[in-house]
């Protein structure tokens, strides 16, 4: 049984060709359950967006590895390129990639075989009785939006819509028992911050980072499910829990082994998996989260590196020392820096200059929301630096 359907395989290739192209939004096309029409001629592609298209579709699929038949841009018709992805999903030689969403440095891509992510599929399907629709706040392209919204729906024979450009009002009056929503951390504390119920019958599911304990602690007292899901692109999915429960649940196809997980494959081979984190097991299946092994930190959903950010600030022109971590929660949910100038160095011509070199140079999730400049590092009681990366030129 292939992976993908094709009707599943088609929508993909839509919202990756909305993704590079976004103003095909209302082309009379887009919402055909199968494209047609010559890329060039009909949907006005140019050479430098297919060139992107198809390569993103080859890394993805690892099309390149297989035959020469699967080289996108011999072709000229979505139905051909659609043939040729078919093939590659029916390849069970030929892994998925995944790029990672850390947003400081190179992202990395992480290979899952399909039996891998079709074994997930199937233990995910069990989480969530009665489903019958789903709804899309995540991109599709990344490993927790491709399984929750293109391949478990497919799996589940389940319609997908696309709630990102909801107003939450209207996605609220539009929910109904079965509802499952995708969504990430910050959508679901601007949520709970607003007050909007979860209605009864309907699923939430986050994942990419923990949520604030406030909103947490907000769903868990609401009528609807929600669940938490553990995992990252290099790993994928590797326990869930429910709002209020301290421990994650680790899938029942992995278990503790010395240096990571233990991965008992569909075909019985096991496999070790690294872990991206630390964990603190309280018994064989269950533990809970004690930090990143790389330091970083999560931020509107993507991976953020503090201590990088904070060395780069130090670089800066009038900088002593500088020092970044992630806002506590009656702070906000953004990242704070602390900077102690060089002498002589004029504070507010200072603090202007850093806040533009910030909007010019760091992603969105980096930019510290906040830039204190003081002349003594942030120190606690006893003399010590309190929860900061130091960075010193």
């Amino acid at each position: 049984m292939p992976m993908l359907t094709e009707t599943a395989l088609s929508a993909y290739i839509s919202t990756q060709l909305l993704r590079i192209a976004p103003r095909l939004t209302t082309h009379p096309r887009i919402a055909q359950p199968r494209l047609s029409g010559h890329w060039k001629d009909v949907w006005g592609l140019d050479s430098m967006e297919l060139m992107e298209l198809a390569a993103f579709f080859h890394a993805q699929f690892q099309m390149l590895q297989g035959s020469v038949e699967n080289y996108l841009l011999q072709y000229h018709q979505p139905e051909e390129w659609l043939a040729a992805l078919g093939r590659c999903v029916q390849d069970e030689q030929l892994p998925l990639v995944f790029q990672t969403s850390g947003s400081t440095g190179l992202p990395k891509a992480c290979s899952h075989t399909k039996a891998r992510l079709r074994q997930e599929v199937d233990f995910l399907a069990t989480l969530m009785p009665g489903a019958r629709r789903v709804w899309r706040l995540v991109p599709p392209h990344h490993i927790y939006g491709f399984l929750f919204t293109v391949l478990l729906p497919d799996h589940l024979g389940l319609p997908v819509e696309d709630a990102r450009t909801q107003a939450w009002p209207r996605l609220l009056q539009a929910l109904q028992p079965g509802d499952v929503v995708v969504g990430h951390p910050l959508w679901w504390q601007n949520w709970a911050q607003q007050g909007l119920p979860w209605p009864a019958g309907c699923l939430g599911i986050n994942s990419t980072g923990p949520l604030a304990p406030a909103a947490e602690a907000y769903l868990a007292g609401q009528p609807g499910r929600f669940i938490l899901v553990y995992g990252s692109s290099e790993t994928s999915g590797i326990g869930f829990r429910h709002p209020g429960e301290a421990a994650y649940t680790l899938f029942p196809y992995l278990r503790p082994g010395e240096e990571g997980l233990i991965l008992t494959q569909p075909d019985g081979v096991e496999q070790e998996i690294p872990l991206m984190d630390h964990l603190q097991w309280q018994d064989a299946r269950h533990f809970v989260l004690s930090g990143r092994k790389d330091q970083a930190v999560q931020v509107g959903g993507y991976n953020v590196f503090p201590a990088q950010i904070a060395r780069r600030l130090a670089q800066r022109p009038g900088v002593r020392q500088a020092w970044v971590r992630p806002m506590l929660p009656e702070e906000g949910n953004r990242l704070k820096a602390w900077v102690v100038p060089e002498p002589g160095t004029e504070v507010e011509s200072l603090r202007a200059d850093l806040f533009a070199w910030i909007e010019a140079n760091l992603t969105v999730p980096e930019r510290p929301r906040d830039l204190i400049v003081a002349d003594q590092p942030p120190l606690d009681g006893v003399g010590k630096v309190r929860e900061w990366s130091l960075s010193t030129q």
